[in-house]
């Protein structure tokens, strides 16, 4: 003789527990969820919805004004070369710093969370406005970059006078910052979610009692 039998009673018992206590499905969801995040800072994009390139609209010369100004607020005599490219967005120091490399997640017994702590962040994913204040030092350092002695544009630097020329006539800059998403249930992610969620309860439902 053989057969097999589903029993009612054990596998209802499995499935509580596995309710009662779905950590360990909290964690696979969590890592999912911030592997999503990660990419879209590599692919620039969010799903189907891709970031906007820096400053779409500049065309050339470009310069990354808010972050050439952060350059010499912070004392350097030049921008950083990465200062001059309209790509990647939202990118400066990689993993190593800047909201991608804050990028975590945590989890309760059933719940999973993934996203960033700097302050803003949430300019990044939903667009808003930044400040930035203009330091006696940048201004000087603004000048020195795009002028002669002679007053005349340095070589090379002509391009760059009507973007950066209003930085020294006032004390705050402010500009419109894009909304370039990171956070959010994409198609595939969802997918993956799904199945992760219908791995942990097919595994419960084989657990020996």
């Amino acid at each position: 003789m053989a057969e097999y039998r589903f029993d009612l009673t054990g596998s209802a018992e499995r499935l509580k527990r596995a309710m009662d206590d779905t950590s360990p499905l909290m964690r696979q969801c969590g890592a999912l969820m911030l592997a999503t995040s990660q990419e879209a800072f590599r692919l620039q994009r969010l799903g189907e919805r891709e970031w906007p390139a820096k400053y779409p609209s500049m065309g050339q010369p470009f310069i990354n004004i808010a972050g050439a100004l952060e350059d010499w607020n912070s004392g350097r005599k030049s921008p950083k070369p990465s200062r001059f490219q309209a790509r990647p967005a939202n990118v400066d120091e990689g993993l190593r710093g800047g909201v991608w490399g804050s990028l975590t997640f945590d989890t309760a017994k059933d719940t999973a969370r993934a996203g960033s702590n700097k302050e803003y962040a949430g300019r990044l994913q939903k667009g808003g406005t930044s400040a930035q204040i203009i330091t006696s030092g940048a201004k000087a350092a603004i000048k020195d970059w795009l002028w002669t002695k002679k007053g005349k544009p340095k070589a090379g630097r002509a391009g760059y006078v009507r973007h950066l020329n209003q930085l020294l006539h006032k004390s705050v800059h402010v500009q419109r910052v894009i909304a370039r998403p990171f956070l959010g249930f994409t198609d595939p992610l969802t997918a993956n979610l799904i199945k992760a969620t219908q791995f942990y309860f097919q595994g419960a439902q084989r657990e020996r009692t």
